[in-house]
């Protein structure tokens, strides 16, 4: 370390110059929490997709697909796709900045004669701010609703089973 006679000043004889070495520290604990933040584990934040396959032509369990959502008072149907996709969401109340809901992600395909293929993916919805809502982030703050998507994949099935007698 040199001192310089104009300024009293300790030089790190790097180039530069210590003038806090307070501040030096704070700079080191700043960094150490952003590395921490950068690599913290990444949770699963949506269950995987649940398939099944229906024994029931496309039409019929279109029909009662819609049915269930539709009769469902849980659920908002938000989208209806004649290509066999359904957009529904949980039902919400209390006060809006500390609710969430579940959103049902319904897709039907034709997999052979008298079969179709049904798939449920799940997400987390939190409210924010003045009402908007976004998508649950990296961190599981807001909790799928697993149940109620096993629930209304039994319905569906039941419903199936019930048109086709």
């Amino acid at each position: 370390m040199m001192w310089h006679m104009k300024t009293n000043v300790r030089s790190s004889g790097l180039g530069f110059r210590i003038y806090n070495p307070r501040l030096v520290i704070l700079l080191c604990l700043a960094g150490l929490v952003f590395v921490s933040c950068a690599s913290a584990p990444e949770y699963p934040i949506y269950p995987a997709p649940t398939t099944r396959t229906l024994s029931a032509g496309y039409d019929d369990a279109f029909k009662a697909t819609l049915a269930v959502l539709r009769g469902d008072e849980r659920l908002e149907l938000h989208t209806i796709d004649k290509k066999g996709k359904f957009l529904a969401w949980e039902k919400t109340a209390g006060f809006i900045f500390f609710r969430h809901r579940t959103i049902l992600n319904i897709e039907l395909e034709p997999s052979g004669a008298g079969e179709t293929k049904i798939t449920l993916k799940l997400k987390a919805e939190d409210y924010e701010m003045g009402g908007f809502t976004r998508e649950a982030g990296w961190y599981p703050s807001s909790r799928v609703d697993t149940f109620l998507g096993e629930d209304i994949m039994g319905l569906i099935e039941k419903e199936v089973a019930k048109s086709k007698s």
